[in-house]
């Protein structure tokens, strides 16, 4: 057997190995298994695992060094009838089973390493069968200007639309507008409403509902089209017990998947022609979790999650993504699943396009990965992947690079950058360079198993800089330390970035040469700006928390920055939202998707104002005293002003959306009915007028 094994890799191992893996290594552990006389059962066992070991690392050899993209020719993709997935002999999903086999293998090892090291042991961890009753030998998987950059944030619609990262890139929203009519999404209630909107009167003139364990998660409104995405549950594997989940393959099932809930998201067409008669054209699905998605070009791209549970007994029925129309399944075909060196996630990016006016998908397609950000320019389609690493930064990020083409994106090229992303914002393309900033926690453990001693040792700042084949040109490494990203903004060749600890530094890096990004200016205020918005040219908008020199004090503040002389940023104006007696909040630290742009250079806020000094009970606990407003603002003689205030609600109200149709302002809210804890709690969605003029209400009415 030693003599044939060492023929078939003489004749097929051409690629370049490590050392351990060389054939004069595979062959000794070969020849030292054969020439043990006398083994007892234990030494036995270990030697058969050498054995496995052996195969195993020629197929990593052969298998683990290159991109695999299979290029063979396909049938029509197998359909899925009854729930049963029926795969052809000609789709070859050979490779993908082999990887996710290969990670199954390596996540049951470490998992039972980690168990055994708890307890002080040294090498139990290679005595472990795996899932499929074969010696775990810790195979290894094969490494097989945005918005900002446009410097002005001038509206000059006669309508609201979506505040995005990137000019002539839409956002899904839950509240868009035409100019005539509003479409609202009700996720509590499953609903988008449709209301005719004129000088601040409105009219609900149809609405559409979804059934059963749905999520509405965003809309697309282009022409008389309404793309409706939403979320799909499935809690029919949820066990009834505790014994259900205490299998053995559930001892090692930790970080695969949500095993019992499984999701779909999915995407509806409708045509709103008339509206109020909308009418549903088609609906497709994906396999997985929501992620993001963008409209580009009249195409929205619909990004979601798919993990693979690795532990449960069928995974292999399930290990393959599938899209749907019309409830019609099938399989995305092996030739469209890009395989990267050196990811070892069990999960997959679905990415699927869509035609919106014809309302029809026009490509699908996977990559392994868990996409956790969406970036999304005119010329690239970026992912990026988030995943833990106790030796650098407790995170790395795992970047990969899409090209636009016809029908959908295609794989370019990936890259890694060290540390953690604060949001999407923290992203940016320009000139051919792609731009990302990221936070690092740095950690040293002493030790392992029961023994092992970690200690923190603070946090640091990167920004990278990669060409357009993802190449690194430069770096800025460990600025503001033991401080974190709280926002960061892009324009041209300049990134602005704000940290925090106790004060605000906001950080002025020019990019103008890609392998040598500098820190130019900075700044130190009380608190921190969680979101950085351009108003003008040299001109920046930040909104995030008041504070002094010990850290934040609960209010929160706009504040007007002039960048205009790099080296010289200066916080020209500030407005205070709230007092000593309140907690202020607002949805746009979550999402800039909150900030309303209005005409004239104005904008809109939704800010969440509790007063201490006026508590009540209620049967389930305290609630403060609480309003709910937008703060509408606009740049006066050089300075950040409020300019009016529009009260949506008080402590039962929850901010949902703004928007606006000529002079009048339009504010989507939910108030919660049934104040009972022990009932379930009604929500009914509302929406409120405002003149702008007068900056007075003018109307209101429930959904």
């Amino acid at each position: 057997m030693k003599k044939d094994i060492e023929k078939y890799i003489n004749d097929n191992i051409k690629a370049q190995t490590p050392p351990s893996l060389s054939k004069e290594n595979i062959v000794k552990m070969l020849e030292d298994s054969e020439q043990a006389p006398k083994l007892t059962k234990r030494k036995r066992q270990q030697t058969v695992y050498k054995f496995v070991a052996v195969a195993a690392a020629i197929a990593i050899v052969l298998s683990g060094t290159f991109i695999y993209r299979q290029q063979t020719a396909q049938k029509t993709p197998p359909s899925v009838n009854n729930g049963t997935v029926s795969v052809s002999a000609d789709d070859n999903y050979d490779e993908i089973y082999s990887r996710l086999k290969a990670m199954k293998n390596e996540i049951a090892k470490e998992k039972a390493r980690s168990f055994f090291d708890s307890f002080g042991a040294k090498d139990s961890a290679e005595n472990v069968v795996d899932m499929n009753g074969n010696a775990n030998v810790g195979a290894t998987p094969g490494d097989s200007d945005n918005l900002a950059a446009e410097e002005k944030n001038e509206s000059e619609n006669a309508f609201g639309t979506t505040n995005t990262q990137e000019k002539n890139i839409d956002e899904g929203d839950i509240i868009k507008t035409d100019g005539k009519n509003i479409y609202l999404a009700d996720r509590e209630n499953k609903c988008v409403y449709i209301v005719k909107a004129d000088s601040g009167k409105m009219q609900k003139i149809s609405e559409i509902s979804f059934s059963g364990n749905v999520h509405i998660q965003e809309m697309y409104l282009t022409g008389n089209r309404l793309a409706v995405i939403y979320s799909e549950y499935d809690y029919s594997k949820q066990p009834t017990s505790y014994n259900d989940t205490v299998t053995y393959d559930a001892v090692f099932r930790g970080g695969c998947c949500a095993s019992w809930v499984c999701s779909d998201t999915k995407i509806g067409f409708y045509d709103v022609s008339n509206p109020e008669n909308a009418t549903l054209i088609s609906n497709f699905s994906q396999s997985g979790d929501f992620t993001s998605s963008r409209l580009r070009d009249g195409k929205i791209y619909l990004v979601s999650s798919y993990a693979v549970d690795l532990f449960a007994r069928d995974y292999k029925d399930t290990c393959i993504p599938e899209t749907a129309k019309n409830g019609d399944k099938e399989l995305i075909p092996a030739s469209k699943i890009t395989l990267v060196n050196g990811t070892d996630t069990p999960a997959y990016a679905v990415i699927s396009t869509f035609d919106v006016q014809k309302a029809e998908k026009t490509d699908s397609s996977a990559i392994f990965g868990n996409p956790t950000n969406v970036y999304v320019t005119a010329d690239s389609f970026y992912i990026a992947e988030e995943k833990y690493d106790s030796e650098k930064c407790n995170s790395y990020l795992n970047i990969l690079k899409f090209a636009f083409t016809e029908n959908g994106v295609n794989y370019l090229a990936s890259a890694k950058a060290d540390g953690r992303l604060n949001d999407n914002l923290s992203m940016s393309e320009y000139g051919g360079y792609f731009r990302i900033a990221t936070t690092c926690t740095e950690t040293e453990q002493k030790g392992s198993g029961k023994d092992a001693i970690m200690t923190y040792l603070g946090e640091t700042n990167r920004l990278y800089v990669f060409d357009s084949e993802m190449n690194q040109t430069g770096i800025i490494d460990g600025f503001a330390k033991d401080e974190q990203i709280r926002s960061a903004r892009y324009i041209g060749n300049y990134a602005y970035v704000v940290t925090f600890r106790q004060t605000d530094p906001l950080f002025v890096i020019n990019l103008s040469d890609p392998k040598n990004p500098k820190i130019e200016g900075e700044i130190k205020l009380p608190g921190f700006s969680s979101y950085l918005h351009p108003v003008s040219k040299g001109l920046l908008v930040g909104i995030g928390y008041d504070g002094d020199e010990k850290g934040t004090n609960g209010n929160m503040k706009v504040s007007l920055f002039s960048v205009a002389d790099p080296k010289n940023p200066k916080e020209m104006s500030s407005v205070k939202v709230g007092n000593e007696n309140n907690y202020v909040s607002s949805d746009l630290s979550y999402s800039y998707k909150s900030f309303v742009n209005l005409p004239n250079g104005e904008f809109a806020v939704p800010f969440s104002v509790e007063d201490y000094t006026k508590t009540y009970n209620r049967t389930y606990g305290y609630v403060y005293g609480m309003e709910q407003v937008f703060v509408r603002y606009g740049i006066i003689d050089g300075a950040v002003t409020e300019i009016a205030r529009y009260e949506v609600g008080n402590d039962t109200t929850t901010i949902q959306g703004g928007t606006y149709i000529g002079n009048y302002f339009y504010a989507f809210s939910s108030d919660f009915i049934d104040g009972d804890k022990s009932a379930d709690i009604t929500w009914k969605a509302k929406l409120t007028s405002f003149d702008m003029t007068a900056n007075t209400p003018v109307s209101e009415i429930e959904l």
